[in-house]
């Protein structure tokens, strides 16, 4: 699949925050090595990531999309950073780019980390299917499990979604 990078403009079919250059000059300037060779991979990590920053904040995000139909999460309409400036609506905030890249590191050295199957509050190992016979088979962690937090993407997220933690109080 090829890396789709969405700049703010609602780029047509966008899977990315950042393309592969710019996520490898990322890590190079923290000493991380974001391996852009094969770029397939690398890609498929950022693509990964992309959907996983979207996904996992869902409902979360402060403002709007611009567009309904447009293909990320961002950018955003009536979005505000924690010190209260408005995010112009044509933009991709700097801390969704770094996120991405954060999130795209961790799928480059393990894809598909970021969002494990979970069945019935633990990790799913494996899974077989058959269909002649019907038979279906899977294996369990022997602990329940929890999601990872990466606090690094939760720290730069959190100007723009609310916490899956907060609850809010009213008093009468």
């Amino acid at each position: 699949m090829t890396l789709i990078v969405e700049d703010g403009s609602i780029v047509a079919n966008a899977n990315a925050y950042v393309d592969v250059a710019d996520c490898a000059s990322y890590h190079a300037s923290r000493g991380n090595v974001f391996a852009s060779s094969p770029d397939e991979l690398a890609e498929q990590a950022i693509i990964r990531a992309t959907s996983y920053i979207d996904l996992y904040y869902k409902g979360r995000w402060g403002g709007r999309k611009v567009e309904r139909t447009q293909s990320l999460q961002f950018p955003r309409f009536g979005l505000t950073d924690e010190d209260g400036f408005e995010v112009p609506y044509d933009e991709v905030p700097k801390e969704i780019v770094s996120a991405t890249c954060e999130a795209a590191l961790i799928e480059l050295t393990t894809p598909n980390s970021l969002t494990p199957t979970y069945s019935g509050g633990r990790l799913v190992l494996s899974s077989s299917v058959s269909a002649g016979g019907v038979s279906s088979s899977k294996t369990y962690s022997e602990s329940s499990e929890r999601r990872q937090t990466i606090t690094i993407i939760e720290d730069y997220l959190k100007s723009y979604a609310e916490s899956g933690y907060n609850t809010t109080v009213y008093r009468a």
